[in-house]
């Protein structure tokens, strides 16, 4: 079995980052994250689609980060049967990315990094289709 797209390469479109504490401040593990992810098809190539993943997070930091993924599409992808996989598959694939990014930048200033726990994106996404 092949996959449904191959993965091209990413890039940063934003990042924003924000501490929310002080040097006397304990530092808040809670940590809320909000994912969006848009699917664009290349309108000369419906071959090639972009995905945009958008991801706020709120508690100890307050970040936002937006990647784009470029990805080719592959036969697999014709036999999902919805949107949601794609956008399963492509947040799989950028997710690692942002949580690398985040850990970097937190740690860059010798405090300790924040570290973005692993998301359930079936549940993530299932949960903003039903709000």
């Amino acid at each position: 079995m092949t996959a449904a797209v191959d993965f091209n390469a990413y890039q940063i479109n934003k990042v924003f980052f924000e501490r929310n504490f002080s040097e006397n401040d304990e530092v808040s593990t809670t940590l809320s994250i909000d994912l969006g992810v848009e699917i664009m098809f290349n309108p000369d190539n419906k071959n090639e689609l972009k995905a945009d993943l958008k991801v706020n997070i709120s508690g100890a930091i307050t970040s936002e980060v937006i990647v784009s993924g470029f990805f080719t599409a592959n036969e697999e992808l014709k036999k999902l049967e919805n949107e949601h996989a794609l956008h399963i598959i492509a947040a799989s694939i950028l997710i690692p990315y942002v949580r690398s990014l985040i850990s970097f930048i937190s740690a860059a200033d010798g405090n300790q990094p924040i570290i973005i726990p692993t998301v359930n994106l079936n549940n993530a996404f299932t949960d903003q289709e039903e709000n």
